[in-house]
């Protein structure tokens, strides 16, 4: 783009009606205003729709947003344009987006999808408010503080959304106690609907001065959303919770719809976390037992100590479950490989997927390697004569 205009463009809202997909990029320092960007009409309206948007009309819009709400939606209106536009990602550009912006955007009626990085400066911000937006079903929002996520969250509006899922990402610079941890938890709980379906959490730098917790205890806010099918947790960089198979058991009974459960502790695997407990295989079979449409599974570690008589498992295994990740084995002194392998395979022989290769560094991590390579061999064997 010309680098003389002088404003910060708020929104491109000169596009066909038809394009299923358009990214617009700046250098960093450059803006444009809505007035200068007539001159892409008259190309933007033969632009073809590429093959593989053909079902879903999905456009990831790269914007930068300083402007008046009121002209934003002014020029929204007169171009009758992006009415249509059902997914918007903003989280590839250099600025956040402003609440003038945001309010904007509420003006789309089929917005469905929204992907965003809030621009938060303080108690002078105007509160966010997601109220408006009639057809949203997922929310993505970018890194800010945890007890600022919070805050936006409880003035947002969404419990009167029809919000399905939410991905939010967050995190701490200083040490803070559980009991504001948990504060802040319950604060974004009580924002979100109770019809919410699958819920993405992300903490970075959550340095906490004191012991782990079952995992259960510190998210025991979000255990009565009792429709979720879907629950991801990434905890990085200092804190590290139990869990263990009571911890599995309280998810279950909570979440029997269960569809996909991801929990990933950074340092779970390392010697200095050995105070904070991983599951067992035993409670691998009871979170499969209590929810019967699980798919996906990916926990921080396992803990092979003890290791169940293949006699002893259920008949025909959990076949639903298609991927199986526990980044490492602890305890696995005098464990041979195999017969984790031939536990695990037996539980869950209708793997499809598996973790992809990455360099493992750490000998727990070198452990499940392994395992993963004997499961795939037995599979393999299997499928070669006949029994899968």
């Amino acid at each position: 783009m010309p680098a003389n205009m002088e404003d910060i463009m708020p929104f491109l809202f000169c596009l066909s009606p038809t394009i299923r997909t358009f990214t617009l990029e700046f250098e960093c320092g450059f803006a444009v205003k809505l007035e200068d960007l007539d001159f892409l009409l008259p190309f933007l309206t033969f632009i073809s729709d590429p093959p593989e948007y053909a079902i879903d009309p999905i456009l990831y819009l790269l914007i930068t947003s300083e402007g008046d709400a009121e002209e934003i939606i002014h020029h929204l209106r007169k171009s009758a344009r992006l009415m249509m536009l059902e997914e918007l990602d903003l989280t590839k550009m250099y600025y956040r987006i402003e609440h003038a912006s945001v309010a904007a955007l509420s003006r789309l009626p089929s917005l469905r999808t929204l992907k965003l990085e809030l621009a938060v400066r303080g108690s002078a911000t105007p509160p966010f408010t997601f109220a408006s937006f009639e057809s949203l079903r997922h929310l993505s929002l970018d890194p800010m503080p945890l007890p600022t996520l919070s805050t936006v969250l409880a003035t947002g509006g969404l419990r009167t959304t029809p919000l399905r899922s939410v991905d939010l990402r967050c995190f701490l610079n200083s040490c803070l106690s559980f009991t504001d941890f948990q504060h802040y938890l319950a604060l974004i709980r009580a924002a979100l609907p109770d019809t919410l379906e699958a819920l993405r959490f992300g903490l970075d730098y959550n340095k906490l001065a004191e012991p782990p917790l079952p995992l259960a205890a510190l998210f025991a806010p979000f255990l009565s959303l009792n429709h979720l099918t879907s629950f991801d947790l990434s905890l990085r960089w200092g804190y590290i919770p139990h869990v263990a198979d009571d911890d599995l058991r309280a998810l279950a009974d909570a979440w029997p719809r269960l569809e996909m459960l991801h929990v990933w502790v950074w340092e779970m695997c390392y010697p200095r976390s050995s105070d904070a407990r991983p599951p067992t295989i035993a409670g691998l079979v009871d979170l499969a037992e209590a929810c019967p449409r699980l798919r996906r599974v990916m926990l921080p570690a396992l803990d092979v100590s003890m290791l169940p008589e293949t006699s002893a498992l259920p008949v025909g295994g959990y076949r639903v479950v298609r991927f199986l990740d526990m980044c490492a084995l602890v305890k696995d002194e005098g464990v041979a490989v195999e017969d984790v392998a031939r536990i695990l395979d037996k539980l869950f022989p209708c793997l499809e997927a598996y973790p992809c290769d990455w360099e493992a560094t750490h000998p727990q991590e070198k452990s499940w390697a392994k395992v993963q390579d004997a499961m795939r061999e037995m599979q393999t064997a299997r499928r070669g004569i006949g029994c899968e």
